[in-house]
């Protein structure tokens, strides 16, 4: 069934995916810099994190800087390949409680180290989207 419309190439198709994906990101950092900070919260959601990932499992992996304020955390990860990167991504998600969403940016690699962005969203909380 034709659309009348010609078919997008895969490089065509790769790049509007790409830009949708920095719109999002940049509007979850906008949402971020908003937010207050809820000390009852922030400083337990920061420690579960550091330990997650000072986790022997993902020691290629370290934390760089850590923020949560009252909706969402940001972390900013370097990591020594792209093996600690594929096992970050994989594995930190799942041991964090109470913070269920999670996306991440992959940076360009700087001396030689991957480095990761990664925001999540607190229990009962929705990760943002561009409106």
């Amino acid at each position: 069934m034709d659309s009348g419309e010609p078919e997008k190439d895969p490089e065509e198709i790769r790049l509007e995916a790409r830009s949708r994906s920095e719109r999002r990101i940049a509007y979850i950092q906008e949402v971020f810099e908003a937010d207050p900070v809820d000390p009852s919260w922030a400083p337990a959601a920061e420690a579960q994190i550091v330990e997650a990932v000072d986790s022997d499992l993902l020691q290629g992996s370290s934390l760089r800087a850590l923020e949560c304020r009252m909706r969402l955390c940001r972390a900013e990860v370097e990591h020594v390949g792209d093996r600690d990167f594929e096992l970050f991504s994989r594995e930190l998600p799942t041991r964090l409680d109470g913070l269920p969403r999670t996306t991440m940016k992959r940076l360009p690699s700087a001396g030689g180290l991957e480095r990761t962005i990664m925001y999540a969203a607190r229990e009962g909380y929705r990760m943002p989207g561009p409106p």
